[in-house]
């Protein structure tokens, strides 16, 4: 062959430089790392975003009078709530704690467990909320104080009006 003839192919491609394959494999790398973390990034965020939207189409219900909540210690109201399925109503509560008058003196919790959804109860003598399923404890404000639930009690969504105390209140079986 002559010299600057074009070589006839094999068939077979020349096998990339070292360094460009290695180039190659970083960039892989790199953008497979790229796409793990982002969804990771984007699962922590999808589930508070989807409870954030659907609280805010949750209305405001009215499930006690003011006055009729004693001053210093926590009541366990129940009321009806709509059925997240669409068939019926659900029984649900939550604890309600009045320190004075007036619609800044109150404070509503979940009586859920954040732990696993187990509904907890007050007991006035230790001056605990205390979960049955397993042993987690809160203080008499909502937040951990033994156990295997790693967060406080929710706060619910509330408002005062005319008397009456309004929740919004989703579900948790939603």
């Amino acid at each position: 062959m002559a010299e600057g003839e074009p070589q006839p192919t094999t068939g077979q491609e020349t096998p990339l430089p070292r360094s460009r394959r290695r180039f190659v494999a970083v960039l892989g790398g790199g953008i497979a790392a790229c796409v793990g973390l982002a969804y990771v990034g984007l699962q922590s965020f999808y589930e508070p975003v989807v409870r954030w939207f659907r609280q805010r189409q949750v209305p405001f219900r009215p499930i006690a009078a003011i006055d009729g909540l004693p001053v210093g210690e926590w009541k366990l109201v129940q009321f009806d709530a709509a059925n997240p399925n669409g068939a019926g109503k659900t029984q649900e509560a939550v604890f309600v704690r009045k320190s004075a008058d007036g619609p800044d003196a109150l404070r509503v919790l979940s009586p859920r467990c954040p732990h696993k959804g187990c509904r907890v109860a007050w007991r006035t003598e230790r001056t605990l909320f205390v979960c049955p399923c397993h042993g987690g404890t809160f203080d008499a404000e909502g937040k951990r104080t033994s156990g295997p639930p790693d967060a406080p009690l929710d706060d619910v969504n509330f408002r005062v009006e005319d008397g009456q105390l309004l929740v919004r209140f989703e579900s948790p079986h939603a």
